[in-house]
């Protein structure tokens, strides 16, 4: 799916220079990273296929979790960052319990889900890390993030 989405920006942004549009250099920046994410994913799926899915797909579990730790832990430091250097020191705070909330829900997300209970205890984690992520955005903003020279 990644692999087609890249090649539907690259070719919007194609069609746009061919129109004469002013191009949206989003759709030609994309393509790169889409695509090199799609063809990731299609070997995996490869490997899947001709070693057999659940082993193959047990031993990249563990790889799967460090991206998402990595990944949010990337995007939770530079969020804390910006909000330390924009002086907002309650976006640090809920920055760093949204980190905390969200890593939570991967625990929670390899426990037995047969109560109802469960889904209502992972959800309302959820809700909250997601919900502190926003309001420390929205902070941001508040704060001026959005003009040109917030961060010089």
């Amino acid at each position: 799916m990644t692999v087609l989405l890249a090649g539907f920006f690259k070719a919007v942004w194609k069609l746009q220079n061919a129109l004469g549009v002013t191009p949206v250099e989003l759709f030609n920046k994309a393509f790169f990273p889409a695509q090199s994410v799609g063809f990731v994913l299609l070997g995996v799926g490869m490997l899947a296929l001709m070693y057999g899915k659940r082993r193959i797909v047990r031993s990249l579990t563990m790889v799967f979790v460090m991206g998402m730790v990595l990944g949010n832990l990337g995007m939770s430091a530079g969020l804390v960052y910006i909000a330390r250097r924009m002086k907002v020191k309650a976006g640090i705070l809920l920055f760093i319990l949204s980190f905390v909330l969200i890593l939570m829900m991967g625990y929670l997300s390899s426990r037995d889900f047969a109560q109802a209970s469960m889904h209502w205890v992972a959800q309302s984690v959820n809700l909250l890390g997601e919900g502190l992520l926003f309001v420390g955005a929205l902070l941001l903003h508040r704060a001026g993030l959005a003009s040109p020279d917030a961060l010089s």
